[in-house]
């Protein structure tokens, strides 16, 4: 199975993701792999907190996507 790109959404302040560890995911499975969105004025409750940021994140990366 080939590898898929993979998109991390983060709040940027949630407390169980704290800032130290935000590469973690990238570090894991590597840069080429892994794309890192960070959701400013978001918490734990990423969607519903900032839903519009977090469509604008994702079809950002989906765009970028390979045909």
């Amino acid at each position: 199975m080939s590898p898929v790109p993979l998109l991390d959404l983060q709040a940027a302040q949630d407390p169980w993701r704290p800032p130290a560890t935000r590469d973690e995911l990238r570090a894991a499975l590597g840069e080429a792999l892994v794309t890192t969105a960070l959701i400013d004025d978001a918490s734990h409750a990423l969607l519903p907190e900032q839903p519009q940021a977090v469509a604008e994140a994702v079809h950002r990366w989906a765009r970028c996507l390979p045909a």
